[in-house]
């Protein structure tokens, strides 16, 4: 019988526990969120709750022609644009994910 050392059930242990977390949160993936500047995803009626949850909202949108993932702190970017007078009715999405780290 193999045996698998703790270290890494561990760390699949951790991984599981992420893909359940992404299982229970809306994802995004088509071309349709691509924008000139690059990619969006409207706040529509969630401004609020996004802003002034007590957990940080990220938006993340997969796009399937570069195989890429595109993030961004929705709630960042609410509270920025609240503090100025003017949340903003999309969240741009500038980071991309690429072989695992994010930038």
């Amino acid at each position: 019988m193999t045996v698998i050392p703790s270290g890494r059930r561990m760390e699949q242990a951790a991984v599981n526990a992420l893909r359940t977390l992404l299982h229970t949160v809306q994802v995004k993936g088509d071309v349709s969120w691509r924008r000139s500047y690059g990619y969006a995803v409207p706040v529509r009626r969630h401004s609020e709750t996004w802003a002034n949850g007590n957990v940080p909202v990220f938006c993340v949108v997969f796009d399937p022609e570069t195989e890429r993932l595109y993030w961004a702190n929705a709630t960042k970017q609410l509270r920025v644009g609240g503090q100025k007078g003017r949340r903003p009715r999309t969240i741009r999405l500038s980071g991309t994910i690429e072989g695992g780290t994010l930038s």
